[in-house]
């Protein structure tokens, strides 16, 4: 089944897994990190990204193509890797997709590339489509 979730998200060339989840990896006394999830609202609460924030849609180009968040960057996660050098890292970067799971594994990738402040949009474009109407039209959709 896991294999099956990674694939529909684009990664089809998985080489194995985390046994015990994340619990086991916190009791071996390994590294990890954590990444901030942030609401819909606290988007909508910030405004349009610019100077303040980066807000990083990660979806595939037909998704960005039949609709985004004005003001966003576009690098879809399948090619995120290729375009992290040009990402400004002087602003905190809010990941986005369509339902948030590409959105975590792309804050992953950020954080693992250097980047400080990462954050994820909980729930991502499905949080906006479900969101009130105050709450889209201060998003700009």
């Amino acid at each position: 089944e896991a294999t099956r979730q990674l694939a529909r998200l684009g990664y089809d060339d998985v080489l194995g897994y985390l046994a015990g989840g994340m619990t086991a990896w916190e009791v071996s006394g390994r590294p990890y990190d954590r990444i901030r999830a942030v609401p819909v609202q606290t988007l909508a609460r910030r405004g349009r990204p610019g100077d303040d924030y980066l807000l990083l849609d990660v979806r595939s180009d037909e998704e960005w193509e039949s609709g985004h968040l004005p003001g966003a960057t576009h690098a879809p996660l399948d090619a995120l890797t290729e375009h992290l050098r040009a990402l400004p890292d002087d602003r905190p970067v809010t990941t986005f997709c369509g339902s948030g799971r590409r959105a975590i594994i792309a804050a992953s990738v950020l954080k693992r590339a250097g980047f400080d402040e990462v954050e994820d949009c909980l729930g991502s474009m499905a949080a906006v489509g479900a969101a009130d109407e105050d709450i889209t039209g201060d998003l700009d959709i």
